[in-house]
């Protein structure tokens, strides 16, 4: 019994150990976003009255008005992009108007893993060849580049059946950007990674004849 109990207990500590690894991968799996159909227009809109915040050296930027569009082409996936528009931007509280222009680049939100019983993920932003997003303010232009796994975002479902959305709640720190001086840039013609873009929005999902159908992420 002695001998048994030297050979088993290594090969019983192997099997607990091997249970464990493979139960956090599993843990560890991404969430899919989901839909009733195999492709989805998406729509988004600011919710709750929002703005979205951009922070750099320089300063603030707060847009008040965006809109959100782009397409999830299956009916289940761990990414899905979107194309923004912005208007009514400022800075300095208000005073100073904004422009930013995305010249083709997107936001590419990505499922991640539930923790604390959230889904959370990331965002990167992508381009054409050559392309970065330009924040125009007078005397400063600020450039973001296309940049990966930008954190965090967390999605949240929000109604039922085919009138299910999806909010996309993000937080991004370290985002990378660079001030091109004209005379009211913090710093000039320097990649930083210290910016920080916030924004909070409600994404329905519609088929290719405008009739609404449920998405969500599980």
């Amino acid at each position: 019994m002695i001998r048994k109990s030297k050979v088993l207990g290594p090969i019983l500590a192997a099997a607990v150990a091997i249970s464990l690894i493979s139960a956090s991968a599993a843990s560890a799996a991404p969430f899919k976003f989901k839909a009733e159909k195999a492709f989805s227009v998406l729509t988004g809109k600011q919710h709750a009255m929002l703005s979205d915040i951009f922070n750099f050296d320089y300063g603030s930027v707060s847009c008040p008005e965006a809109t959100y569009v782009g397409e999830q082409k299956a009916a289940e996936t761990t990414e899905f992009e979107v194309a923004v528009t912005y208007s009514g931007c400022t800075t300095l509280g208000g005073l100073v108007k904004v422009t930013i222009d995305f010249n083709g680049c997107k936001h590419r939100f990505k499922s991640g893993e539930i923790e604390g019983g959230k889904y959370e993920g990331s965002m990167d932003i992508v381009c054409p060849t050559g392309k970065v997003i330009a924040v125009t303010i007078p005397m400063c232009t600020i450039t973001i580049p296309p940049q990966n796994g930008v954190k965090e975002v967390t999605y949240i479902n929000v109604g039922a059946k085919d009138k299910r959305e999806r909010t996309m709640d993000f937080a991004l720190s370290s985002l990378k950007y660079e001030e091109h001086d004209e005379g009211a840039c913090a710093t000039d013609t320097e990649l930083t990674e210290n910016g920080e873009y916030a924004g909070f929005f409600l994404t329905s999902g519609e088929d290719a004849f405008g009739k609404q159908h449920g998405i969500w992420v599980e």
